[in-house]
């Protein structure tokens, strides 16, 4: 991209169309179950059948938006963070305050070849999501030589 930011890997879109589906199916089911118990017969289609088709809209437009507005850029003294659906974040990390970094898959993402990366200071914990495995690893090797350098000057915030 123009201004040094990076998307995310592309596979972030079917994980999410995934995950989301699963979670979709699970609710349904507990729609239903609470359907049976407290709606009369006639109005079980209907609320089920509206309740699905929401959550199916949800599944499939959602990780569409969250791909199109997750970027991340490594500076020399910071991370710069965008993401969001409904309410557009901006997170600024400064290298100098990192004091964790981590790679981890979860099934799904083993499978689509991602990892995520856990970064966490002192009074928070933020997650770049859905990258490719090997810029995973260049992300943290970048971050870690950053917090090396950073430490050997003082660590100035």
């Amino acid at each position: 991209m123009e201004d040094g930011y990076k998307h995310i890997d592309r596979n972030a879109k079917s994980i999410w169309h995934i995950t989301g589906f699963i979670k979709t199916i699970v609710i349904a089911l507990m729609a239903f179950v609470i359907a049976a118990i407290w709606f009369k017969e006639l109005k079980r289609p209907i609320v089920i059948g509206v309740l699905s088709f929401g959550l199916i809209v949800l599944s499939v437009v959602n990780p569409i938006i969250r791909y199109g507005r997750w970027r991340y850029r490594v500076l020399d003294d910071r991370i710069d963070l965008i993401y969001g659906i409904y309410w557009k974040t901006h997170s600024v990390i400064p290298t100098c305050k990192i004091q964790y970094l981590k790679i981890s898959q979860g099934v799904i993402q083993r499978i689509f070849k991602v990892s995520s990366v856990q970064i966490l200071t002192a009074g928070n914990e933020i997650e770049i999501e859905n990258i490719n495995e090997e810029d995973a690893k260049i992300l943290v090797e970048r971050l870690q030589s950053q917090i090396e350098r950073d430490d050997e000057n003082g660590r100035e915030a």
